[in-house]
């Protein structure tokens, strides 16, 4: 559903994904499904909600990899300038959308 040519579709699914992807078990099926590479194409449409979804999608999936160790609760610095990259990943891709949305779509 991530690959269908309607973005509203895209876009549902990215909700649905980004729901799901709190749980454990859900997370390492939808790693294990591939799901990465067509979360981060829809991030660059010019899909507001569908973006916003995938983003969060991609924070569940991605995030807690780049977070502190969980038994010593440490945080590695290569994870830190991780997380903080796919942030700004993240926020650049949404901004870049939504003035594509306001500069190039008529809602008239």
């Amino acid at each position: 559903m991530l690959n269908d040519p309607q973005v509203a579709i895209c876009g549902a699914a990215a909700g649905a994904i980004q729901n799901l992807s709190r749980e454990q078990q859900s997370k390492a099926e939808i790693m294990e499904a591939d799901a990465v590479p067509p979360l981060t194409e829809l991030m660059f449409g010019a899909d507001v909600p569908a973006q916003v979804c995938a983003a969060g999608a991609l924070l569940n999936l991605l995030g807690p990899h780049l977070e502190a160790d969980p038994v010593t609760g440490v945080q590695q610095p290569e994870h830190l300038a991780r997380r903080q990259a796919l942030t700004r990943i993240v926020m650049l891709s949404l901004v870049t959308g939504m003035a594509f949305h306001g500069l190039y779509t008529d809602d008239d």
